[in-house]
């Protein structure tokens, strides 16, 4: 009887030996996984119903706003145009953003290839094609309206309403796609009320209406980035290969756009024209031939990373690297 309980006590530690050791298996399994890219790191919220919008940053161009057909007199368009801009480049990479904006360096080559003068937009984004830029904004001030109301007269004076309108039209293309993902018209309006003497003071116009379109822009953009935050996810994001030094491979895009160490990407030829052989239209870009892998295992500069091969090879300058 004593060994027979015995043997039932050694079989009671045994089993708890043997779940002990499956619980010991189980949490050191379970530390040991590899962390998913998706829980590297979270980001904040956006407008517009943006969560599980990806950590990759998508590069834009964000042309020079165009001009309305006309401009009342008063308005130095060139002057409150440069205004616009800037801010535009400004606020569109405010964190938390899914975007860049161009660099200087992009600048310089694109004007030097006359790209801002092209008005199709399907030439933009074969012109494009060979860039890290992803997506490009459109935006012309499509119409200011300037009037002057009489509100009230009393003796030898009379209150005028002084309003301006301006509407703002904004369209955000895909490069790779090449195609307009969205697009939509801001309006933005400004008044004052202003008592004048009747014979003196009669203005029919907004004192300084170029001051006045200035004060409504810093609202304006915000609302445009706000817009174009949700359309993110349908720009494609992709980088370049500028250099291959032994095995090492230096990319254009790194920690700056959201690139993580341990991130594996794909490497494919540079996108190649898509013309349609009947009427010779430029249809869109084609994925080029995909050459292998790399994986990023530091970053340099601003925003560059240093990857090694993983598989494939023959990898060359100017190639595209995707996220795998």
């Amino acid at each position: 009887m004593i060994n027979f309980m015995n043997t039932i006590h050694g079989c009671a530690k045994t089993y708890q030996y043997f779940l002990a050791l499956c619980l010991t298996v189980i949490f050191v399994a379970s530390c040991s996984q590899p962390v998913r890219r998706d829980g590297e790191k979270k980001v904040e919220a956006l407008p517009n119903n943006m969560d599980g919008m990806p950590d990759i940053k998508k590069r834009l161009w964000i042309f020079e706003p165009k001009a309305p057909a006309v401009i009342p007199e008063g308005i130095q368009f060139q002057k409150i145009k440069n205004k616009l801009h800037g801010l535009l480049l400004n606020e569109f990479p405010k964190e938390p953003s899914p975007y860049l904006v161009q660099g200087l360096e992009d600048i310089e080559v694109f004007k030097s290839s006359g790209l801002e003068s092209m008005a199709d937009a399907k030439g933009i984004s074969k012109a494009l094609k060979g860039s890290d830029i992803t997506g490009f904004v459109f935006s012309q001030i499509t119409q200011i309206e300037v009037k002057v109301d009489a509100k009230t007269k009393e003796g030898l004076l009379r209150k005028k309403v002084h309003t301006l309108q301006m509407t703002f039209h904004v369209e955000l293309h895909d490069v790779g796609g090449a195609r307009k993902v969205a697009e939509r018209d801001f309006i933005e309006n400004y008044s004052e009320t202003r008592s004048e003497v009747l014979g003196l003071t009669d203005s029919e116009s907004i004192p300084d209406p170029d001051s006045r379109m200035i004060e409504l822009f810093p609202a304006l953009v915000t609302k445009v980035r706000n817009w174009a935050q949700a359309f993110a996810p349908k720009l494609a994001w992709y980088g370049r290969v500028l250099r291959v030094d032994g095995g090492r491979i230096f990319l254009s895009a790194g920690k700056t756009s959201g690139l993580l160490v341990g991130d594996v990407l794909k490497v494919l030829e540079s996108p190649k024209d898509v013309i349609d052989p009947q009427t010779g239209i430029f249809m869109g870009l084609a994925p080029g031939r995909m050459k292998g892998t790399v994986k990023i295992v530091q970053y340099f500069g601003a925003d560059g990373a240093i990857a090694i091969l993983q598989s494939g090879g023959n990898i060359s300058p100017d190639d595209r690297v995707e996220l795998y």
